[in-house]
């Protein structure tokens, strides 16, 4: 029989889990809410023109994307099963469409907004702040993950750098994205420098004032500075990356970082010997198939979007 101190627990972290979801749908309908508003100024002096259509993706693409971004964050099921990822995106979706049906309604257009499918990703992350980048196993060169059909939303948090660590000269961190043709590198360098390399040939490098600082390839930034070197290694290196690694993980002494991986829980977990420690994996939304359908006595409007936040800036 289980201990009731243990199901009063579980009990305790499912409401917490569901009033963070909760409280994140609230959110999710507030930016909803916006966005229409904001569009419904932009073209409200307009004819009804496919330009209302447009406005309406547009509408649906923003708020699809901000749902994925919640259902990953608050995804604290620590199982390896998609249920919950599953569940909370499409009660999310359906929230989505209902605002924005009920918007368009009001205005005279019949709208049918869709959540055809999403791809199963995994969130490959450290949040211990005071751990080095080696793997759970303390490798210095280990990979995150073996098969993904990409990766997206690469943030690093580099605390501090310690070439003297190991027994070679000049070392650096180094983020490694291959395709199977070409080689990507991100290398964090103790002097300054984040550079980024294409098949052994340096493209360029962003500079670091001081440790901590943030790389964050999503938005194209080193120390909170635009870096477009990052934003290259994001759309060529670290999209279509089909293995992903990191080298020389031991000298960066303490961080975080995250990323989500095209490749399941079950694919990732089978390259390493992830444990409930750090760094850890858990089930995520890689991306999100929507189709859009917009009707009114003028015109018929259809699209299909493929949501995939942080991913490129198509």
């Amino acid at each position: 029989m289980a201990n009731l101190s243990d199901r009063t627990r579980r009990g305790q972290i499912l409401l917490v889990t569901g009033f963070a979801l909760a409280v994140a749908f609230i959110g999710l309908a507030l930016v909803l809410n916006s966005v229409i508003f904001t569009e419904n100024l932009a073209t409200r002096s307009e004819s009804t023109t496919t330009s209302d259509a447009i406005a309406h993706a547009n509408v649906v693409e923003t708020a699809t994307e901000k749902l994925v971004t919640y259902v990953n964050t608050y995804n604290t099921t620590n199982s390896s099963s998609y249920d919950a990822v599953d569940r909370n995106l499409t009660r999310g979706f359906e929230n989505v469409s209902s605002v924005a049906t009920e918007h368009q309604l009001f205005d005279g257009q019949v709208v049918n907004d869709t959540l055809r499918r999403y791809d199963e990703g995994t969130l490959v992350q450290q949040t211990n702040e005071s751990r080095n980048f080696t793997s759970d196993d303390h490798a210095n060169n280990w990979v995150l993950a073996q098969n993904p059909d990409g990766a997206r939303e690469l943030q690093v948090n580099v605390g501090n750098v310690d070439t003297s660590l190991l027994p070679i000269a000049s070392p650096e961190f180094s983020v490694v994205a291959t395709n199977g043709t070409d080689t990507w590198q991100l290398n964090v360098t103790d002097t300054g420098d984040v550079e980024v390399i294409e098949n052994g040939v340096t493209i360029g490098s962003c500079g670091y004032s001081t440790t901590p600082f943030w790389v964050n390839v999503s938005a194209g930034t080193v120390d909170d500075s635009d870096c477009p070197y990052v934003d290259v290694f994001r759309e060529r290196g670290l999209s279509g990356a089909d293995t992903l690694e990191f080298r020389n993980a031991k000298i960066i002494t303490d961080g975080t970082y995250s990323t989500i991986v095209n490749e399941s829980f079950s694919g990732v977990e089978d390259d390493n010997p992830w444990v409930a420690d750090q760094p850890y994996i858990q089930p995520a939304v890689y991306a999100a198939d929507v189709s859009v359908a917009y009707n009114n006595q003028v015109i018929s409007y259809a699209t299909e979007l493929r949501v995939a936040p942080g991913e490129s800036d198509d």
